[in-house]
């Protein structure tokens, strides 16, 4: 695959086990976390020509942004290096894996098979955050095609007849099923692969600083885009809420709601608010790009919209850094509508 510099580099180097930071190393749905909350940017717009390039890792992070490809060596490396540190037990090992997905078309995920088993498997959406059990009932995966696996010792490709992920076998022993690059005639011990990925990752100090200044930027910039798109004489009503230890609460679910992680309920203002009004709104959580996207995100909702002059609007903006520049932005915006 063509890196940055425009060489051709064999897939395995761009594999190395990698310590996540640790704020994200405590299970595998943390490192899923921290992997998809990257910015994802397809290689067509990030560099001019439409080319597929591959980064390593630290460059994925040094340019907080890349496409499948990146978020899935990135949560490869994460996995490989949880496993060997047992930070992981149930995994035996994993795998970026290629192939099709829908509606993505060709994307890149990950495969991690479980302890003492040669069946049981999970597919990971290191771009969207989810991950899938390979069992029977599995039929909402969006992962169609399994083409191909690699890590940073072998690479094979599948030959079965039905590429589905439930229907495929990934026991890669079986040479009816997979072809390994390397074999009894083309030893690895004889044509080893130098990596290209540094085998640390570094992680600068986050800033709070620049989260408070993207909170301030949203809200700011979601207010004035209401209020300049408000039919009416006078400006819109902003009723102060307290949404902000709901926000934490959802942000702080989100990296160990795989782990048994109890879902927040309702907010205790957002009930308070309920008994006498009728509240339109849910929380929005996606990474940081720059505001202009955030806040579009936010008034597709529709939430300003259709509403009477009455109706009040509540809005919280809390922003988590995570690193080098990644951070996850969450928006709660609201009508309240007063039922008298």
């Amino acid at each position: 695959m063509p890196d940055l510099g425009g060489r051709s580099i064999f897939l395995t180097a761009f594999v190395v086990p990698l310590p996540p930071h640790e704020s994200f190393n405590k299970n595998e749905y943390a490192m899923l976390r921290l992997a998809s909350m990257v910015p994802y940017i397809d290689d067509w717009v990030a560099f001019d020509g439409g080319y597929d390039v591959w980064c390593t890792s630290t460059e994925f992070l040094d340019l907080c942004a890349g496409d499948a490809d990146e978020h899935a060596v990135l949560l490869c490396c994460f996995f490989l290096y949880a496993i060997a540190a047992q930070t992981i037990k149930t995994m035996k090992d994993a795998w970026v894996v290629i192939g099709r997905a829908d509606p993505e078309g060709a994307t890149t995920w990950v495969l991690s098979r479980d302890q003492n088993s040669s069946t049981q498997a999970r597919l990971w959406d290191p771009n969207k955050g989810r991950v899938y059990e390979l069992t029977g009932k599995a039929g909402q995966c969006p992962f169609k095609e399994v083409v191909m696996a690699f890590n940073h010792r072998e690479v094979y490709v599948n030959l079965q007849k039905d590429l589905h992920p439930t229907s495929t076998s990934f026991n890669f022993e079986e040479r009816d099923k997979w072809l390994p690059f390397y074999n009894d005639k083309f030893l690895r011990e004889e044509h080893s692969i130098t990596p290209v990925q540094e085998r640390k990752l570094e992680y600068p100090p986050i800033s709070w600083d620049d989260a408070s200044n993207i909170e301030e930027e949203v809200k700011q910039m979601v207010r004035h885009m209401v209020e300049a798109d408000w039919p009416f004489d006078s400006l819109p009503q902003w009723h102060p809420t307290k949404l902000r230890p709901c926000l934490q609460e959802l942000e702080e679910y989100k990296t160990v709601a795989g782990v048994g992680g109890k879902k927040p309920e309702l907010s205790p203002e957002l009930e308070k608010l309920n008994r006498n009004n009728v509240i339109r709104g849910f929380p929005i959580n996606c990474s940081y790009i720059d505001t202009e996207s955030i806040v579009n995100e936010v008034l597709d909702t529709g939430i300003h919209k259709g509403v009477e002059q009455s109706v009040k609007f509540g809005l919280e903006v809390f922003v988590k850094p995570y690193v080098q520049g990644v951070f996850s932005v969450w928006v709660y915006f609201i009508s309240i509508s007063s039922v008298n």
